[in-house]
């Protein structure tokens, strides 16, 4: 769906969402979403799929889904690590800068580190050069 909203200073701003479901009968067994600036950057959040309906092509359909409604854009991805074969196989690849605030508490920002969510506080990759010149 696009959106077409006017700004105070008489330039137009193209917000974009895409959604995707996957029903089975009319029942919901998988979705996702993407949210983009519809010019050149997007991020696909919270794609699910009921543990029944995978390995059969599902997920991949739903991601297919949402970058073909962004195609053009750069796309970025947060997910589960326990997914991330996956997108690598969808043709997706891993960052080294990407950052979050979280808004939770300790024990949910614990949660996210032991679940490998987070890397560890003042973690670093070391391996470019701009690190290495850091530790000296």
């Amino acid at each position: 769906m696009l959106l077409l909203y006017d700004v105070d200073d008489g330039y137009s701003l193209l917000v974009m969402h895409a959604v995707v479901f996957i029903c089975d009968g009319d029942k919901i067994v998988g979705c996702g979403r993407a949210l983009s600036d519809g010019v050149c950057q997007a991020a696909i959040y919270n794609v699910a799929l009921r543990p029944a309906y995978q390995g059969n092509g599902f997920g991949r359909a739903i991601v297919d889904s949402l970058v073909e409604q962004v195609k053009g854009c750069t796309i970025i991805l947060y997910t589960h690590p326990q997914t991330l074969a996956m997108y690598e196989k969808f043709g997706f690849r891993r960052q080294k800068t990407g950052f979050v605030m979280f808004a939770g508490d300790e024990e949910q920002q614990k949660w996210l580190e032991e679940e490998g969510f987070l890397l560890s506080d003042g973690y670093r990759f070391g391996d470019h050069e701009y690190e290495r010149r850091a530790k000296e």
